[in-house]
């Protein structure tokens, strides 16, 4: 009984220095890649774009991804090559909730035909393959109002002549000025009478003689 307990512990020594020595197949850096499965979608709103995605969940050989770490969201302007333009973290690896959808919003989208895609990124540094692209339409916020022509400058009214000036009143001439009442010459003065000479001295009858005064 003994004995046989002896073998029994010796035999499980054996198999654990054994099993120390066991190593896994290496992976291929592709087959460990993170995968961002599903499409995104990328949307106009208020005048930025809103790029959104599903959590990476899987490696590129379909094992349970654990050491997700962040995105990278990259943007592609009139077909010209994509350019990053952020990274999202992921900060909720060590919680049991995990969120199932991220998002980034794009404030400056500026003008052309854009495109976006998104890379997952494990703690090592490991990037996966970029998603599908999903495509934006040029017209990026809305043109601005056609400029209107200014009004046509209305032609001062035609200056209207003063009225023609009239002339003055004709003078009226002066009444002409009445000749003072011609001055009635005195009536013709009737002739003085003819001075009457004083009656002739009666001379003394002839012969006779003076009376002598009486004596």
């Amino acid at each position: 009984m003994k004995t046989g307990s002896c073998l029994s512990l010796t035999l499980a020594l054996a198999l654990t220095a054994a099993a120390c020595g066991y190593r896994t197949t290496p992976r291929p850096a592709e087959d460990t890649a993170p995968i961002v499965e599903g499409k995104i979608e990328a949307i106009r709103k208020d005048g930025a774009v809103v790029v959104r995605w599903s959590r990476a969940e899987h490696s590129a050989d379909g094992k349970k991804l654990y050491d997700l770490a962040a995105f990278v969201v990259e943007r592609s302007r009139d077909s010209a090559p994509f350019q990053r333009i952020a990274t999202v973290n992921v900060v909720d690896q060590e919680k049991i909730r995990r969120r199932s959808k991220f998002e980034y919003r794009d404030e400056n989208p500026g003008a052309g035909a854009l495109a976006y895609r998104v890379r997952a990124v494990c703690a090592d540094g490991q990037e996966g393959p970029p998603t599908h692209a999903a495509g934006v339409e040029a017209a990026v916020g809305v043109a601005p109002a056609a400029s209107v022509a200014p009004a046509a400058s209305v032609a001062p009214a035609a200056s209207v002549a003063p009225a023609a000036s009239v002339a003055p009143a004709t003078s009226v001439a002066p009444t002409a000025s009445v000749a003072p009442a011609t001055s009635v010459a005195p009536a013709a003065g009737v002739a003085p009478a003819a001075s009457v000479a004083p009656a002739a001295s009666v001379a003394p009858a002839a012969g006779s003689a003076a009376a002598a005064p009486a004596q």
